[in-house]
């Protein structure tokens, strides 16, 4: 019987639904399998990790750029080395006393550079030989991932692998399997079906989204869309912002067109089946969501770091449009719109970089050690 443990940051997270992915094809094969999962910022400290999610919510609200200059900068990385080393050091004795005495696992995944990083810090002082697997969950990655300790990286594309085999990682030591998301969206069904079980009409569908958080300008995007002068009926998911979703319901008697609002969804599957244009943030795991579906993205001035490269990413693939503010949206759409040709190309290339089976691919590199 294997002992395997995830361990991501925040629960509400594509970090923690990546993991989730994995655990869930392992049980399906393995039902005998233990796990063990740790949200690292929970378990170390409850209360920094409030302080650091409100903090990093606020920073990239107000000042984005601060955000841009923190992340994945060089002098930063090299300023914080040392005092990183430390920390994970003193963490993986916290837990190895608390955790891996009693559960003893065979294998340790991480879908988060934090843990990975006091995992490795674990291996360098002990336990050597337990394996250490890396699954990253955007379409570029950072500094912050690199770790010497680390048995297997698993990555969402070739240009990541190559980037780590630029930064001195082994080739043997990096997988492709993709960015693992939910087995829901492996099996895709007609969009008229899925449409009538939603009760929705028969008309070209714009989803927007805003992250777990309904982070963006949804409420100036809905007011844009609704001076377009086609067709088509409107979903929104403002996940846990409650606020949002009062505003916005107050707001459907000004829209001229059919409107859904939801709150926070368990069958995002069905809503990007049922849709032609995806307007959200470019998070990892959303965008791998969405690329299953075929489902095109219209980005809204993405947050800088992860947000922004993986939006590079899409663009580059002709998957996504990215503009620079909500009053742009409307023009996107309208385009799209009257250039199914166009659309259908999107539709084609978000295909083309799918990569469904990827939970499946990562959960037998993991079995394999």
């Amino acid at each position: 019987m294997k002992r395997i443990i995830f361990s991501y940051v925040s629960t509400n997270s594509g970090h923690k639904i990546a993991a989730d992915a994995v655990k869930d094809v392992l049980q399906q094969k393995s039902p005998e399998t233990s796990f063990l999962e740790i949200d690292a910022l929970g378990y170390f400290s409850p209360v920094v990790k409030g302080i650091i999610l409100t903090s990093y919510l606020e920073l990239i609200k107000s000042d984005p750029h601060v955000w841009e200059y923190l992340y994945d900068n060089p002098k930063i990385v090299n300023l914080t080395t040392k005092l990183k080393e430390i920390l994970n050091t003193l963490k993986s004795k916290r837990l190895k006393k608390k955790i891996l005495n009693g559960f003893q696992p065979d294998v340790v995944v991480c879908t988060h550079a934090f843990p990975c990083g006091v995992f490795s810090a674990l291996k360098k002082t002990s336990m050597n030989n337990l394996p250490l697997i890396a699954i990253t969950t955007d379409f570029d990655i950072h500094a912050y991932w690199l770790y010497e300790n680390v048995s297997c990286y698993l990555v969402a594309n070739s240009e990541i692998a190559d980037k780590l085999i630029h930064y001195g990682i082994s080739a043997k030591n990096i997988e492709v399997t993709g960015i693992p998301i939910s087995g829901k969206f492996s099996n895709i069904e007609d969009k008229l079906v899925v449409r009538n079980r939603l009760g929705l009409e028969d008309l070209p569908t714009i989803l927007i989204m805003g992250g777990n958080y309904g982070i963006g300008s949804m409420e100036k995007i809905v007011t844009y869309l609704n001076l377009l002068p086609q067709l088509f009926q409107i979903i929104v998911v403002t996940g846990r912002n409650k606020g949002l979703k009062q505003r916005l319901e107050r707001l459907t008697k000004q829209i001229k067109r059919p409107m859904k609002i939801y709150g926070f969804v368990h069958n995002v599957h069905e809503l990007m089946q049922a849709s032609d244009i995806l307007i959200s943030k470019p998070g990892g795991l959303t965008s791998a969501e969405s690329l299953c579906c075929g489902l095109p993205m219209i980005i809204v001035n993405p947050i800088p770091g992860q947000e922004y490269r993986n939006s590079k990413y899409l663009v580059k693939h002709n998957a996504a449009i990215r503009v620079s503010h909500a009053n742009e949206v409307d023009d996107a759409v309208n385009d799209l719109l009257r250039k199914p040709k166009i659309l259908k190309r999107m539709q084609s290339s978000a295909l083309c970089l799918a990569k469904p089976d990827a939970a499946a691919m990562a959960g037998e590199i993991i079995m394999s050690f």
